[in-house]
């Protein structure tokens, strides 16, 4: 949402992030997956069979053609912990693969204002917790080159390679 609604009508934004946060938890609780995968099965939104859904919503997970599957019960975190909190270096990480994509040029005033779209004060504000600044990589890739918020012209080379 624009930063002027959002200064508007704070009391809004704080009951929005609430809301958004209570449905992630209500989704992750696996006594809600039957019915959130019949609700997610529907034409009108994703359209695969409720069973797909579930079980991608229970971490099971077909993997192959023939049929090989894979648990995982973390593949989909929905509400756990800080998993909706906001971190500017997720929006930072987010323009420099823009930039790699060649979607748009590296420009120090861009890359503050995306870090800056992303409000985690108002998470802290509407859910009354307070959190300290997480330290580390703050996407943890899996694969592929480490992200560091303060030197994204390394994390561009290094994606070249």
């Amino acid at each position: 949402m624009q930063e002027a609604y959002a200064e508007r009508d704070p009391d809004i934004v704080l009951r929005l992030i609430r809301s958004l946060r209570a449905a992630a938890r209500w989704c992750e609780d696996p006594a809600h997956h039957g019915e959130l995968a019949c609700l997610l099965a529907d034409p009108r939104r994703l359209g695969l069979t409720d069973h797909v859904i579930r079980g991608t919503l229970d971490g099971d997970l077909r993997v192959a053609p023939n049929g090989l599957k894979r648990a995982d019960q973390d593949f989909l975190i929905l509400g756990r912990e800080t998993t909706n909190r906001p971190d500017p270096r997720h929006a930072q990480w987010l323009y420099a693969e823009m930039v790699a994509s060649k979607q748009t040029r590296l420009v120090d005033e861009a890359y503050r204002a995306a870090a800056s779209v992303y409000r985690p004060d108002l998470y802290d504000a509407a859910t009354g917790e307070a959190h300290i600044q997480a330290m580390g990589d703050p996407v943890a890739l899996t694969m592929g080159p480490r992200f560091s918020e303060t030197d994204p012209e390394a994390y561009l080379r290094a994606l070249q390679r």
